[in-house]
């Protein structure tokens, strides 16, 4: 049975060869993606040629994929249901615009969980409550699994899967910086494959 990325992969060929005939535009629908001519080609060619599977998710996320899109009051992705997987969604503590620096924090954050997502996450999958940081002193959120309720069952940005939504983690001042060291296998990178 295809998986999502092997549907995503298909789908960006096919992509590149309506290009290649003669379409002079594609939008993608279900997340609202649109890239010139010149760009789908480019994600195509490099879909094809990925020899491992970072390679791989890293041209269809980035051709298939919104990484980060702000509501006024959570931030989100969208279009990851065409990988096969939930979206993710970062809440903050505040919904006060953040520094820059913070704001990077998060992004990055949000682009790394969908990465571990795709190609690191357990055999048994993510449960939730888990933790997951982007590096060892980086900050700790906890992943929960929550429904798509953003957009109706009908719509193309629907995601049967759901999204999983990063909280920031609460610090127990009597655990110091033994908390920090928790569950490292959802810290990005730590179990990284061949």
């Amino acid at each position: 049975q295809a998986t999502g990325l092997d549907v995503s992969r298909r789908a960006l060929a096919v992509t590149a060869a309506l290009l290649a005939g003669g379409a002079t535009a594609v939008k993608n629908e279900s997340s609202g993606v649109t890239c010139g001519r010149e760009r789908w080609l480019a994600l195509a060619s490099e879909a094809a040629a990925a020899e491992t599977a970072d390679d791989l998710v890293g041209a269809l996320v980035r051709a298939w994929v919104v990484p980060v899109i702000h509501d006024g009051e959570v931030y989100y992705s969208c279009g990851m249901h065409l990988l096969g997987e939930a979206d993710v969604e970062l809440a903050p503590k505040s919904a006060a615009v953040p520094e820059p620096e913070l704001l990077w924090e998060w992004v990055t954050t949000m682009e790394i969980a969908s990465y571990y997502l795709l190609t690191e996450q357990p055999d048994h999958g993510v449960q939730n409550g888990e933790g997951f940081r982007i590096a060892q002193d980086a900050t700790r959120w906890i992943m929960n699994r929550v429904e798509c309720e953003r957009f109706e069952d009908d719509d193309f940005f629907h995601n049967p899967y759901g999204y999983w939504r990063l909280t920031p983690a609460a610090r127990d001042p009597r655990r110091g910086t033994r908390l920090k060291r928790r569950n490292p296998r959802t810290t990005y990178g730590t179990r990284r494959k061949g």
